[in-house]
């Protein structure tokens, strides 16, 4: 599948929980337990997850050290 079936947003800080459980053939992330967001995701979502959030980070915090 490379689709995304629903569009959501989540507005989050360090203190907000974030588990995970991993399963046969896919990553479940829950961010803020409860009524939070959960993303479901195989190895290779997660891959381009991590190297997106990543490079966020880095221009992030060249943009602070500006």
């Amino acid at each position: 599948m490379d689709t995304v079936t629903v569009k959501a947003w989540a507005d989050f800080t360090e203190d907000c929980p974030i588990k995970y459980s991993v399963r046969p053939d896919e990553i479940e992330l829950s961010i803020g337990g409860g009524l939070g967001l959960d993303l479901f995701t195989n190895e290779a979502g997660a891959v381009a997850l991590i190297e997106a959030c990543t490079e966020a980070l880095a221009d992030l915090r060249a943009r602070s050290d500006e």
